[in-house]
């Protein structure tokens, strides 16, 4: 499933540089994957189900996604909300915000 996430402006404004669980693009991907721990890196991030499951799911991250958040975690200038687009891998889609309308 291809699902599109948003990083907004207030993402921008509370994300922590250089902090896998908490930087911008962290903090959207929980808005998409509310219930689980998200945790991201230049290339790539995981989700980790709750204790449940003991998989972490790597998820690639998009090239111009990289870009922005090695900016960002450089602070050398100002990022502008966007938007990329992930695949979801269907054992995480249980686990998907409900008020984004995805069901199995």
């Amino acid at each position: 499933m291809i699902l599109t996430v948003h990083v907004t402006a207030d993402h921008i404004a509370q994300g922590k540089p250089n902090q896998c669980r908490y930087c911008p693009v962290a903090l959207a991907l929980l808005e998409v994957f509310p219930r689980t721990d998200v945790q991201v890196a230049p290339t790539v991030f995981w989700v980790a189900p709750p204790a449940e499951l003991t998989e972490m799911f790597r998820i690639e991250m998009p090239d111009e996604v990289t870009v922005l958040i090695r900016r960002i975690d450089a602070a050398k200038s100002s990022v502008q909300p966007f938007d990329f687009e992930i695949t979801v891998p269907e054992a995480l889609v249980p686990y998907l915000n409900p008020s984004l309308g995805i069901t199995q």
